[in-house]
């Protein structure tokens, strides 16, 4: 090989090597907010979650904050695991208030799509029994309310 070959193939080597380090791995952005909504008798509340702002509603009283991108960026990978198309027939686990009352809170979400702005919705289940496939998701919201 002469010099001029190898000094070529060092020098395509080293783009590539380049370019592979630059690229950086986006998290894709299937929904554009999320809201978790809790009620019970005497309790309400809702958190809504954005790319930009996260609103944490406990009754009456309403604390705005800014998301941050660690925060948008766990909730959307988290999000990512779910077949939104399927999440309004989601079986949700046999809840205790259809037979007797057990005072936990009932809880919903939403999830507005990123493309279309559709939403979907969520069926109602008992706090801290949450179907499995958004268990995550609701464990990260509800943990934003007590924050």
């Amino acid at each position: 090989m002469t010099k001029v070959m190898i000094k070529t193939i060092f020098i395509s080597v080293g783009l590539f090597f380049m370019s592979c380090s630059n690229t950086v791995r986006e998290v894709a952005e299937p929904i554009s907010q999320v809201e978790r909504s809790e009620s019970s008798r005497r309790h309400w509340s809702s958190v809504v979650v954005n790319k930009e702002t996260t609103l944490v509603i406990i009754k009456n009283d309403t604390v705005k904050l800014k998301t941050s991108p660690k925060q948008w960026a766990k909730i959307t990978t988290v999000v990512n695991k779910i077949n939104l198309s399927e999440l309004a027939n989601l079986k949700v686990p046999q809840d205790a208030r259809q037979h007797e009352f057990d005072g936990a809170p009932i809880v919903s979400l939403s999830l507005q799509d990123n493309k279309g702005g559709e939403v979907y919705y969520s069926p109602s289940y008992d706090a801290s029994k949450a179907p499995a496939m958004i268990y995550e998701l609701d464990s990260l919201l509800s943990s934003l309310v007590s924050e």
